[in-house]
């Protein structure tokens, strides 16, 4: 089970089956990417802009192209 506590963000969707991946810089987990839904959530406080939004958006739609 993940948790993530935090107000500054809304719920993230997991399911059991949904594959994911989590974005660590410095040990943290930054980006939580749900392949399933394509959608993605910033988790904590980090050097995340623009750029890095852009490669994890970049690395889900090759993963989606790989799927089908």
């Amino acid at each position: 089970m993940l948790e993530f506590q935090s107000s500054r963000y809304e719920d993230a969707e997991l399911k059991s089956k949904d594959d994911f991946i989590i974005s660590y810089i410095e040990n943290k987990p930054i980006i939580l990417q749900n392949l399933n839904v394509a959608k993605y959530w910033k988790l904590n406080n980090g050097p995340v802009g623009i750029w890095a939004v852009l490669v994890a958006l970049t690395i889900i739609l090759l993963l989606l192209l790989l799927l089908l």
